[in-house]
């Protein structure tokens, strides 16, 4: 109970006691005991502070395209958990306000999303349509909360003379990537039964939890709006690309410099104790096996994340010519991003917007089939150049699964314990597939991030499923000395502790600073 809370009740319970206290001693008349009841009732109500609702944990997901594109977590009683911008403008929009959105009722959120994107210039007679999208735990309560925040949103813009439209069918650039994803798993049934609801909170799922965007289709919608909320908690008000990415490489070399050590530990005990555990002796090195292996894919796989960008690629200018004379325009700079660069995320921008403020008809069509078609040519070319920067990250997975090579050939040793031989030859046999499967990304020039996601979410599993055992199998004073251990391989390793926390701060001004920059730009615009 929180110490607001507590003493909202201990005040309660004092004035409640003085009541009765001075009922005892009043006279018994009616008329007065009536007239006392009163004043302590009053007295009572005077001293009891509002009390504030307490957010509880989150149940469902809110998206908003404006462009800025805005997600929030909000609890069963419709207070807002956490809110996030999704891109650039929806960072640049929230920036420094989430402290007046958090905790506050849908509704309020809402109007004050509203009225930020208005203040700021997203939302104007030139772009007046907001995509709304809504997930829950409990499907019976998303068609009444879309119907609420769609409300709001309309009644929040007429407020200021606006006339906004609600867009229920998502965006064409986020159509654009569900119709790849379902053709690139054409036989997987939660790929193909996708909605754009469940794809937008996948999605946010995915490039905030670091989980594969498989992955996340593939779970409830409960888990993942947790996962969200979570993620949104942990993120960073400036959370630009380049300062994501600096994080990422920062944590990357931290996170596997304290991973592979103390994971090793395992596999160290278990070898120094061997007579003490001749039967479960291999539990260590398996676990480093399918631990150490995650770590380094994962590390690969974000580095990889922002390489395969493709959407963030400068066109060259005859690129640029040709989307240009697709779309029918002459002005370059409406499809330019804040950086005066033409991108496939820019063009998109423009696109998105232009196909929110048209009818739906024969023109309506048109224009999208142009759109496609532009787009689709352009991304031809750029994704081979992603694909060449991505495997030129093939030699670090090479070089790392060689580093547990020694593990599996301890292994191999241990299959001479014919009490072991069993199992530890499954274990050798299932990772020796799944470093085939990774070779084979590698050899058939097909590495991606999703595919090594993939499989860093299966050797976890495979980690986690053997260190219950190791828990089981070790006693209480064994598994301190494991712990005791890990805490001294840590404070060692505060040099690389203050290397990641100095790359942080190097990489949050100028992020800040272009936040600040592009909502002061905005404002004095308006």
């Amino acid at each position: 109970m929180s110490k607001k809370l507590f003493s909202t009740f201990l005040v309660a319970f004092i004035v409640l006691v003085l009541s009765f206290s001075l009922i005892a001693c009043t006279p018994t008349n009616d008329e007065n005991s009536n007239d006392d009841n009163t004043n302590q009732n009053q007295q009572q109500t005077n001293t009891n502070p509002p009390t504030t609702p307490q957010v509880e944990e989150a149940c469902s997901f809110v998206s908003l395209d404006i462009n800025p594109e805005i997600s929030l977590t909000i609890d069963e009683n419709e207070l807002v958990v956490s809110v996030y911008g999704e891109n650039e403008d929806g960072q640049v929009l929230l920036y420094e306000e989430s402290a007046n959105i958090v905790g506050k009722d849908i509704e309020s959120a809402i109007d004050k999303i509203v009225s930020l994107a208005i203040e700021y210039g997203y939302l104007d007679e030139e772009n007046k349509v907001v995509g709304t999208t809504v997930s829950s735990a409990d499907d019976d309560k998303v068609s009444a909360l879309l119907n609420k925040v769609n409300g709001k949103i309309t009644a929040s813009a007429q407020k200021s003379g606006l006339s906004v439209e609600i867009d229920p069918e998502g965006a064409l650039s986020l159509l654009r990537d569900l119709e790849e994803l379902k053709a690139k798993y054409p036989t997987n049934q939660a790929v193909q039964s996708l909605t754009v609801s469940k794809y937008q909170l996948a999605l946010s799922a995915s490039e905030a939890g670091g989980i594969s965007v498989i992955g996340a289709v593939e779970m409830d919608d409960e888990d993942l709006i947790e996962m969200v909320s979570e993620s949104h908690a942990k993120m960073e008000a400036y959370a630009t690309e380049a300062y994501l990415k600096a994080k990422q490489e920062a944590l990357s070399i931290y996170d596997k410099a304290v991973g592979m050590a103390t994971d090793v530990i395992y596999n160290t005990y278990y070898m120094e104790h061997i007579t003490n555990h001749v039967t479960t002796c291999y539990y260590g090195p398996v676990y480093y096996m399918y631990s150490a292996t995650a770590r380094g894919l994962d590390a690969v796989a974000d580095a990889i994340d922002y390489a395969e960008k493709y959407s963030n690629y400068e066109l060259e200018d005859a690129q640029v010519t040709t989307v240009m004379n697709a779309l029918g325009i002459e002005d370059r700079t409406l499809i330019e991003d804040e950086d005066g660069k033409v991108t496939i995320d820019s063009i998109e921008a423009y696109t998105d917007k232009v196909l929110k403020n048209m009818d739906k008809g024969a023109e309506y069509d048109a224009y999208k089939a142009q759109v496609k078609s532009a787009l689709s040519s352009a991304e031809a070319d750029i994704k081979e150049t992603v694909q060449t920067e991505v495997n030129k990250y093939a030699p670090q997975i090479r070089e790392f699964m060689s580093a547990v090579k020694p593990y599996v050939d301890a292994l191999e040793a241990l299959k001479a314990n014919p009490l072991i031989s069993g199992k530890v030859e499954e274990y050798v046999t299932d990772y020796e597939t799944l470093v085939g499967e990774v070779n084979a990304l590698l050899d058939g020039n097909v590495l991606n991030a999703e595919a090594l996601r993939l499989k860093v979410e299966e050797l976890r599993e495979k980690a986690d499923d053997v260190m219950d055992l190791i828990k089981e199998d070790l006693s209480d004073e064994e598994l301190k000395e494991i712990e005791d251990a890990k805490a001294s391989i840590l404070a060692g390793l505060q040099s690389q502790k203050d290397a990641f926390e100095s790359a942080l701060n190097s990489a949050a001004q100028p992020a800040k600073s272009r936040i600040e920059a592009i909502r002061n730009e905005r404002k004095q615009a308006e």
